[in-house]
């Protein structure tokens, strides 16, 4: 793969693309990555992507490169949305984000009421009503977002009988069907 034809045509696809055509966009790409085995689904994880010791040691890290070289990232529903967005608009240039375990980079988690503006990838993409139940059930209610009411409760159950990757995998056909997520 030329990396730089890669980043070109990704960049191109999300400029063009409608907030709409973008989730759909974002929801079939990380089916993408699922299917070669680059998103590996896993619960209580926000995002993992495997770096070099060299770029670990770099100022600032151009994550879009950093995501579109790695062989393999683990992600939980909306860690894999945030990779798929990055991997789109790169609008995530800096370490700030990033936490360090020797080699493995981890992109900080997002917490819905307070998106920073370094984090804030998902925004103009979904909305924080759509995030907030894509971590109630991919995470079953055990995430970030513990449900609060019955519906929400009912959400965090809809796939709980499955393995991480196929609720990932149910998650994102959720978003393709109906244009966003919809319990």
């Amino acid at each position: 793969m030329n990396l730089q034809k890669e980043i070109n045509r990704r960049n191109k696809l999300w400029k063009s693309a409608t907030k709409a055509e973008r989730k759909i966009l974002v929801a079939k790409d990380v089916l993408a990555q699922i299917k070669k085995g680059k998103f590996v689904a896993k619960s209580q994880m926000w995002a993992g992507i495997p770096i070099s010791e060299e770029e670990s040691e770099k100022e600032t890290l151009d994550t879009q490169k950093v995501l579109l070289n790695a062989k393999k990232c683990e992600c939980c529903a909306i860690g894999s949305v945030m990779l798929s967005c990055i991997a789109f608009k790169n609008s995530h240039q800096s370490k700030r984000g990033l936490q360090y375990l020797g080699s493995y980079a981890m992109i900080r988690k997002v917490y819905l009421e307070d998106i920073p503006e370094d984090l804030s990838t998902l925004k103009g993409v979904f909305s924080k009503k759509e995030i907030r139940e894509m971590e109630m059930a991919f995470e079953c209610g055990a995430g970030a977002n513990i449900p609060d009411d019955i519906r929400e409760r009912k959400i965090s159950q809809m796939y709980e009988d499955m393995s991480d990757k196929t609720r990932l995998i149910k998650i994102m056909e959720n978003v393709i069907e109906h244009g966003g997520f919809k319990p």
